[in-house]
């Protein structure tokens, strides 16, 4: 387990969270000009396999969140995200959408929400400070569980 997961971690569980959010497949802000290749994956899906695993026992869920490509080029989008949380293979990794960056990547947010089965009312979104301009503040930390996610269905020629 990398030394910042575990830290993750010992914090949540000492404030008594249920799940642990975030983009922690890669270092933030770390570009390479390329997507990440397959040896890249399988190490970073083995390092959060083994967050998970030390997780699972405390009821921890760690939810990956996919980023703009102005913060990162490992995984931007819905798609990408959900072969990743396959590749690790674990109950205890699930997904977390946030709208923000969705709202950047995705062409038809609409059907990345539904990709990941998420139901239109269960959206996590920001709401915007009406105090401070561009000040995003959380409305709900919600992440959908490996278990909740819905099988992708196979798209059709044209479609």
């Amino acid at each position: 387990v990398s030394a910042r997961i575990a830290e993750d971690q010992r914090l949540a569980q000492a404030l008594g969270a249920t799940v642990l959010c975030g983009p922690m497949y890669q270092t933030l802000g770390l570009f390479t000009g390329q997507g990440p290749t397959n040896d890249e994956k399988e190490h970073a899906a083995a390092v959060i396999r083994a967050g998970a695993e030390a997780a699972a026992p405390t009821g921890l869920v760690l939810a990956l969140e996919p980023l703009n490509r102005f913060e990162t080029s490992f995984i931007n989008l819905t798609e990408q995200a959900l072969e990743f949380v396959e590749l690790i293979g674990s109950p205890a990794v699930g997904l977390m959408m946030d709208t923000f960056h969705a709202n950047i990547e995705e062409k038809h947010l609409g059907k990345a929400l539904e990709m990941a089965g998420i139901d239109p009312l269960e959206i996590d979104a920001l709401i915007l400070a009406t105090t401070t301009p561009y000040r995003c503040v959380p409305a709900t930390s919600r992440a959908i569980p490996k278990s909740k996610i819905r099988p992708r269905r196979a798209s059709s020629a044209g479609a």
